[in-house]
């Protein structure tokens, strides 16, 4: 389930935050016609939320979720009621990634 997107600096490269499979999709973007072309998957280990590419360090950064279900469950922002629902930064150097 894509839960984000967003393009590199020449905007020829989509990233996409796929939440359920726990991962960032890679596609080539033909500047004509605007067809994706699916290069990689590179996993994450947690929920993707959101998704932003920063031009100045060739990074993509994303809220992540450990667990989905229980981060679904919230109703006060406090570890305290769900223990192990912890959610971090992901940062992923898409510059040493060859597609």
């Amino acid at each position: 389930m894509a839960n984000g997107i967003t393009m590199d600096r020449q905007k020829d490269i989509v990233y996409v935050a796929d939440s359920l499979l726990k991962q960032l999709l890679i596609y080539k973007r033909d500047p004509v016609s605007n067809e994706l072309t699916f290069q990689k998957a590179i996993e994450t280990k947690m929920s993707m939320d959101n998704v932003k590419f920063d031009a100045a360090t060739n990074k993509i950064y994303s809220g992540g979720v450990a667990r989905t279900v229980d981060a679904t469950k919230f109703h006060a922002p406090y570890d305290k009621h769900f223990p192990g629902a912890h959610s971090m930064i992901i940062e992923i150097d898409v510059s040493k990634e060859e597609v």
